[in-house]
């Protein structure tokens, strides 16, 4: 039973994992890469999600995978420093989402932990995306916020709990704290 809850991930989740794991661990260096590895991540995971019936959460994982799209495309053009009327337009998509993933635990009646956090993590994640796509060090805070939300969620709240994927997020944090010093060093 205890190695079921350990091992307790399909492929897509564990690609997803490792993928924003990598992505992370690449951008905490400054490397372009980064995107790449974490776009294949997020395409994982909207892969997973619409397989599985969660509609939702697919959708709202598109729009993280286009704002890591629109980060690769601002690194991959030294664009970083510009705040242009996109970078204005992901920030007001990212209050959208948040406001909508905070409507939806209102509404549904379902007064738990889970749809909480759920909304916390999709939009510290939004938010960590279009931060680090400017390179902005505030990113990575959020990045450990989501992080923490992520395996608290999947270790001890959901009733389906994945370890594995929990100590994934959990580890992630360890390159946020690398991003940290990366990014305030000059």
């Amino acid at each position: 039973m205890f190695l079921q809850e350990i091992v307790n991930t399909s492929p897509l989740e564990l690609i997803a994992g490792f993928g924003y794991l990598g992505g992370h661990w690449l951008l905490s260096k400054k490397k372009i890469a980064g995107w790449v590895v974490k776009i294949i991540g997020g395409i994982a995971w909207i892969i997973f999600l619409l397989q599985n019936g969660n509609n939702i959460f697919g959708a709202v994982t598109v729009v993280v995978v286009v704002a890591m799209m629109y980060g690769f495309y601002k690194w991959k053009k030294d664009r970083y420093r510009q705040h242009t009327k996109i970078d204005t337009f992901f920030e007001i998509l990212a209050i959208l989402v948040a406001m909508f993933m905070i409507l939806r635990f209102a509404l549904s009646g379902v007064y738990n932990l889970s749809p909480i956090f759920e909304a916390i993590i999709v939009s510290a994640e939004i938010l960590s995306t279009i931060l680090l796509a400017r390179r902005i060090i505030y990113g990575w805070y959020s990045c450990i916020l989501m992080s923490l939300m992520a395996g608290i969620l999947v270790i001890f709240i959901n009733d389906d709990r994945a370890l594995l994927l929990g100590i994934l997020e959990l580890a992630s944090i360890y390159f946020y704290c690398q991003g940290i010093r990366n990014f305030s060093s000059k």
